[in-house]
């Protein structure tokens, strides 16, 4: 029974096969130097050369050794590499318009210092096909300019939550009434203060990068790619699909389009293994362990030596053991082992590792949202304090500002952390949370990866708001005509209110104004004429009879002296009722005698508004 049971899923298996991409060439394109970004690359392109692809990585961190479907195309020297070299305080004192200024004018100078590399002058002398092009979506987009010339689709991954200027090449929505930007430390419940300064941040992040990173790209472009390339904003949205390193568990429900994949924790391996001796370390902690690390880029040893002795002083105290991520420092107590580096992910997910103390970087904190451990965030610049600010209305963190370290501080920040059960717990639950998918993150990028490639581009996913102006979709038009339709409305019923005059109301026996429902019911019946006719000559039978005294009176029938202004209508007010005497047979010329006699010329009125209307 169990052969034929296998034959008939061979058969099956036969006649339905699961459908696969053949391999593809393809090429992605990590220009900077930060290595914690360049983790989800490698991750990613590992993996996708696991799956039979030929894989070819344009980036500062070739591998060590070979590895089969994986070719590097390395660009050491090209520039500095980004390990643990921003100074802290200087990193502090940047402001938002110093961050701007890294992201968009230093980028642009990072993409003509590549460039220059040899390695990337042959490949843009290279006559080489590929299948595919993947890019880093951060800053400057000067690596766009190898989709038009390999003629491949596009796939751009971020390393974060899309950045402001990051939506709009895949049409995704982008409400900064809820949204929080990337450069704010805001969550998604926002006051009416924190929405307009979320909205000014969101204009002047898309504004800036315009101006001070696609327009100076543009011509980059140019000059290295000939000029025929398109320029920047044509190519970006050629973009397929956009890759990127959130999760609605972690950053907020948001709308996204099905061009954008969410992927978070797509770095993480949990292939890994811990040394011996950290392994050690971890195991004969009976109280506990707390992991302490800034992270790849910020320069540790920065920190000033006070600030250093507060974080000893402090662990003295602690019967917890600590591991510290930091290079050689005198004077450590017994239950502190520092290196300066760990296998960070393995740390966390030991069952003794009962804090993290972290600046907010959105890996490392996805590491330990994976693995359940509470945070003590210290936020240091970038969208760090967006991350912790995030994570502790999820109460799974306590944040600390970096000027607000002293011993009492960082000790009571740790004690309520340690002692208090709410933080393992929510800290345990989200990380079910983050963890229940229908599939892995890497699963997930490797299928819409191939997906673009067998649909060759998969331009069905693109969004019909990629064609339209930015005022058509800001429904800008829509609101202009909508609020011209509204003024002009008003300024009819003023004036239809000046035609038919005033009304008796029939209850109070009191002269009220027209409402806009009788209005609209004269304006809409078909005497509608007559009834303008009638109005016009009754108002000036009334202004006669008030005397030559009066203003009305001189308005009608006086003569203006001097020369008529330019655009004034010759005919006159007087000229209208003549006329209007004329058609009911009255020649008009004594018109204000006429007007004199009260019930003659009422009897005209009456006539003018039994006219046959043509």
């Amino acid at each position: 029974m169990r052969r034929f049971h296998l034959l008939i899923l061979a058969v099956l298996a036969a006649y339905f096969p699961a459908e696969k991409t053949e391999a593809a060439r393809i090429i992605s394109l990590m220009t900077y130097s930060g290595f914690s970004h360049f983790l989800l690359f490698e991750n990613y392109m590992k993996n996708l050369a696991s799956h039979g692809h030929n894989v070819t990585v344009v980036s500062h961190f070739p591998q060590k050794q070979q590895i089969e479907n994986y070719t590097d195309i390395s660009l050491q020297g090209s520039l500095p590499e980004m390990k643990q070299s921003f100074n802290i305080q200087e990193m502090r004192r940047l402001g938002i318009l110093g961050v701007w200024n890294l992201y968009w004018e230093y980028q642009v100078g990072i993409c003509e210092a590549v460039f220059k590399h040899p390695n990337m002058q042959k490949l843009l002398k290279s006559d080489e096909k590929f299948d595919l092009v993947v890019t880093h979506l951060l800053a400057a987009d000067c690596m766009l300019g190898f989709a038009h010339k390999f003629k491949a689709p596009l796939i751009s991954l971020s390393t974060s939550v899309v950045i402001p200027w990051g939506n709009y090449r895949i049409g995704n929505v982008d409400n900064p009434s809820y949204v929080p930007n990337y450069f704010l430390p805001f969550t998604d419940r926002m006051n009416l203060w924190q929405r307009v300064l979320n909205t000014l941040y969101n204009v002047a992040s898309i504004v800036g990068h315009y101006i001070f990173s696609e327009m100076p790209s543009d011509d980059f472009l140019r000059k290295y790619f000939g000029p025929a390339m398109p320029p920047l904003s044509e190519l970006k949205k050629k973009t397929s699909l956009l890759i990127v390193n959130s999760h609605f568990t972690l950053n907020s429900p948001r709308p996204m389009v099905p061009a954008v994949v969410e992927v978070a924790g797509l770095h993480i391996n949990k292939r890994g293994k811990l040394s011996r001796d950290i392994e050690d370390f971890l195991d004969a902690s009976t109280e506990g362990v707390i992991y302490f690390s800034l992270g790849s880029i910020l320069d540790i040893d920065s920190l000033p030596r006070e600030t250093l002795q507060t974080f000893i002083d402090v662990f003295s105290r602690l019967p917890q053991r600590v591991l510290w991520k930091i290079g050689n420092v005198s004077g450590l107590p017994d239950n502190v082992k520092c290196a300066s580096w760990f296998s960070q992910f393995e740390i966390l997910k030991h069952p003794n590792v009962r804090m993290f103390i972290t600046h907010g970087g959105l890996l490392g904190t996805q590491e330990a949202i994976y693995a359940g451990v509470p945070m003590l965030g210290i936020p240091i610049v970038f969208d760090q304090e967006l991350n912790i600010r995030t994570y502790v209305t999820k109460g799974v963190a306590i944040q600390l500002d970096y000027e607000s370290i002293s011993t009492e501080s960082l000790l009571t920040s740790i004690n309520e952390l340690l002692n208090d059960p709410r933080y393992q717990k929510n800290a345990k639950h989200l990380s079910q949370l983050f963890r229940d998918r229908p599939q892995a993150a890497m699963d997930t990028a490797i299928y819409w990866t191939e997906y673009v490639i067998r649909h060759r581009g998969a331009p069905h996913l693109r969004s019909s708001a990629l064609d339209l102006s930015w005022y058509q979709y800001l429904l800008l038009d829509v609101t202009l005509v909508t609020y011209m339709t509204l003024m002009l409305r008003v300024f009819e019923n003023k004036v239809l209110r000046k035609i038919f005059g005033a009304k008796r109301d029939e209850v109070t026996a009191e002269w009220r104004k027209l409402h806009n429902t009788e209005l609209h019911a004269l304006y809409s019946s078909p005497d509608i004429i007559r009834n303008i006719k009638s109005r016009r000559l009754r108002w000036p039978g009334h202004a006669t009879r008030v005397g030559e005294s009066r203003n009305a009176y001189r308005m009608l029938v006086g003569r203006l002296e001097g020369k008529r202004p330019l655009g004034r209508p010759r005919r006159r007010w007087e000229d209208n009722i003549k006329m209007d005497l004329r058609e009911v047979r009255y020649d008009g010329r004594d018109w204000i005698n006429l007007a004199q006699d009260r019930d003659r010329w009422q009897a005209y009125v009456r006539a003018a508004m039994n006219l046959r209307v043509p």
